[in-house]
């Protein structure tokens, strides 16, 4: 797939990897947590345990927000579409996040989960598809 590509496209598309990688981890990372202090909400936690919960579930959706451009770009280079595909379905709206915080309760607590786990699930589509494509470039 990549042995049509010149060494500075080489060089670029590895860049490139490097870059959405570390960005795909930390949202990683972020939806994680932002999946535990769900947990913890739903067992009885409080206002303080939602709010944590939606600020990594923003910080998880902004790594997502910087990583995108960049799959888009080496799209582009390595001529194939996809790649930032698995991330379409990451975003949580705010109204959800609204609803989870004003009417907190079980209900609006798994809704979330199930938003989390499947950013999270996402997530992990992306980074296998980047970690295949970084060990053949």
């Amino acid at each position: 797939m990549t042995a049509w590509l010149s060494e500075r496209d080489r060089t670029e598309a590895r860049r490139l990897c490097v870059q959405a990688r570390r960005l795909l981890e930390q949202a990683y990372e972020q939806a994680k947590s932002a999946r535990n202090w769900g947990i913890l909400d739903m067992l009885g936690g409080d206002l303080i345990s939602g709010l944590v919960k939606h600020g990594r579930v923003y910080d998880a959706q902004s790594s997502l927000n910087q990583a995108k451009p960049i799959l888009q770009r080496l799209c582009v280079l390595l001529q194939q579409n996809g790649l930032d595909s698995d991330l379409e379905g990451t975003n949580i709206s705010g109204l959800s996040m609204v609803l989870d915080i004003g009417f907190d309760g079980i209900l609006t607590d798994l809704y979330m989960q199930s938003k989390i786990g499947n950013m999270k699930s996402s997530i992990e589509n992306a980074l296998g598809k980047l970690y295949a494509l970084e060990r053949q470039l």
